[in-house]
């Protein structure tokens, strides 16, 4: 088979692996950053600027995924480090430190976005592929042969 012409070449193994590490090496740092912008306050007024990082970003990094490692589970992972790290920044630490409080509307509006952003973003980008596609064809033709 030939390639068409402008075509990228499909990436190698060992290129998508590192594409997946470096996304995933990316997502940690993102998150950290929006964790900790929480507290940002331009005088006595909360900005919710990790609101908008998340919005923005969490979209890119799920995308991002997917095409690095062209695999459908691999875009879960910026989701699942994001939920791991804002978990523990939501619980009290033995020293009594907590990052994200349940008091702050930043906090709160940063989890319902950040969460939300990595749904939509998952449902449009995984659609139902061939393979189930065939496998529903083939389920209502058994439930048609029972009737």
């Amino acid at each position: 088979m030939s390639q068409a012409a402008g075509a990228a070449p499909a990436p190698t193994v060992a290129g998508r692996l590192v594409g997946g590490l470096l996304v995933a090496a990316a997502a940690l740092p993102v998150t950290l950053v929006e964790c900790f912008l929480v507290p940002l306050r331009f005088g006595t007024i909360r900005v919710p600027l990790s609101i908008a990082v998340a919005v923005l970003l969490h979209p890119l990094l799920t995308v991002l995924m997917g095409e690095a490692t062209r695999s459908r589970a691999a875009m879960f992972v910026p989701a699942l480090t994001w939920g791991a790290v804002v978990y523990s920044f939501g619980s009290r630490r033995a020293e009594g430190d907590l990052i994200l409080t349940g008091g702050n509307w930043v906090s709160v509006g940063l989890l319902v976005t950040g969460s939300l952003a990595y749904a939509i973003t998952l449902g449009v980008r995984l659609p139902v592929g061939p393979a189930h596609e065939h496998r529903a064809k083939r389920g209502a033709e058994r439930v048609d042969s029972r009737i």
